[in-house]
């Protein structure tokens, strides 16, 4: 008896091991979201004020509408249909595509350098003076009613044309079109981590450094600052009601991956710091460090602060409130609110910075390219020569020194 209840120890032990091997693994691993994405909205996505998307697409599972001040993307695709109403205008560096209808896009001076697309419906743009340097193509009809505006591309339409504007291309209508409509990128499912039970409670100045771990709810005092470091956390949630408050995600040592699973996460009345620089203190950490971070929430998630990383609500909604800059992603299985809010997906190491031509050189073909981005409202991550996430005249020295240097 005793070789066969040594060997069911073993067994039970090694049991144990994977267990805890695989609960292990299952904590740590991140979850992989698509790439080349900086706003994801798996439901309705709402601009309610002046925003600035960059870095990446924007993307929906419904309906797009915007209702105050200029909304600037790279390019923006949606499996519904674009609304603008009010003093609410655009513009965009890439294609804007829709499957359903896109109804008084533009505004005075609005630029779009793509091509704009309704797959499954019509297009009417805004009367006012937009310069539209790609094409123009719906599968119902296509309205452009202000003598001041600009299409420089075609425009092809299966239904009836209307347009005032000046179309440098060529213009075609009544031509049946077979378009394949978009379709979102599926999100994966989130991970459903459970919370611990031992709530941490911070007394006024207490400054504490947490390894990784489950937790229950992390209730700041007032004046504190939690540390954390490289490796996985879960919470049942995080509640702050002061923005002296400061959450310091110390990346020195790698990922930083944290979960929340309360229903509602708002990450609000609370700084970030990254590695010891402080938002609230007007820190600029660098933003390369956004791609240590990792947040992802069980529910609902509200972003009130400047903040860094990638966040990701697959099962819930996503609301930023005005001034909550994000460098970095943002994915919400449901509804997307975005008020007042720029957002700048991690400049690519990968692109050759100073190729602003995109010939895949950098020479001084690249001036007026760079001169264009820099005075406008756009971006283009070859141009951001000081990988900030903008495009300004902070840009200029290091864009001259890539090009002396090339």
């Amino acid at each position: 008896r005793q070789p066969r209840t040594q060997s069911m120890y073993c067994v039970r032990g090694c049991l144990i091991v994977l267990i805890s091997l695989f609960a292990s693994s299952e904590l740590t691993a991140q979850v992989a979201l698509p790439s080349g994405i900086t706003l994801y909205a798996g439901g309705n996505l709402d601009f309610a004020s002046f925003s600035t998307i960059s870095g990446g697409s924007v993307v929906a599972g419904d309906d797009v509408t915007h209702t105050s001040g200029t909304l600037t993307v790279d390019q923006i695709f949606g499996a519904g249909g674009f609304t603008a109403d009010g003093p609410a205008f655009q513009n965009s560096s890439g294609p804007v595509v829709f499957n359903g209808d896109i109804l008084e896009l533009g505004g005075p001076g609005s630029v779009f350098d793509g091509p704009i697309s309704s797959l499954q419906g019509s297009i009417d743009f805004r009367d006012a003076s937009s310069t539209i340097n790609g094409d123009v193509l719906a599968t119902g009809s296509i309205e452009f009613e202000f003598v001041f505006g600009t299409i420089n591309g075609n425009v092809v339409a299966s239904g009836p044309v209307n347009i005032e504007a000046t179309v440098n291309g060529t213009v075609n209508s009544g031509i049946p079109i077979d378009l394949t409509p978009y379709t979102l990128p599926p999100l994966p499912a989130g991970r459903g981590l459970t919370a611990g039970t031992n709530d941490i409670d911070l007394a006024a100045f207490q400054d504490i450094t947490l390894a990784p771990g489950t937790y229950g709810v992390l209730n700041f005092g007032l004046s504190n600052t939690v540390t954390l470091t490289a490796g996985s956390y879960v919470f049942e949630n995080i509640v702050s009601e002061t923005p002296i408050n400061e959450l310091n995600f110390d990346t020195s040592a790698g990922n930083i991956d944290l979960y929340i699973a309360a229903n509602d996460f708002v990450f609000d009345d609370l700084s970030q710091e990254i590695n010891g620089q402080s938002f609230f203190l007007n820190g600029s950490p660098d933003p390369i460090l956004s791609n240590n971070i990792f947040i992802e929430t069980a529910g609902n998630l509200t972003i009130g602060t400047e903040v860094f990383g990638t966040f990701f609500a697959p099962n819930g909604d996503v609301t930023l409130d005005n001034f909550s800059d994000i460098t970095g992603r943002v994915f919400a299985g449901g509804n997307v609110t975005v008020n007042n809010v720029d957002i700048c997906m991690t400049p690519d190491l990968s692109v050759l910075l100073g190729d602003c031509d995109l010939d895949g050189a950098v020479s001084f073909l690249d001036i007026a390219p760079f001169i264009a981005v820099l005075t406008s409202d756009g971006y283009l991550s070859q141009a951001d020569c000081d990988l900030n996430c903008v495009v300004d005249f902070l840009d200029i020295a290091p864009f001259i020194a890539i090009l002396s240097g090339s």
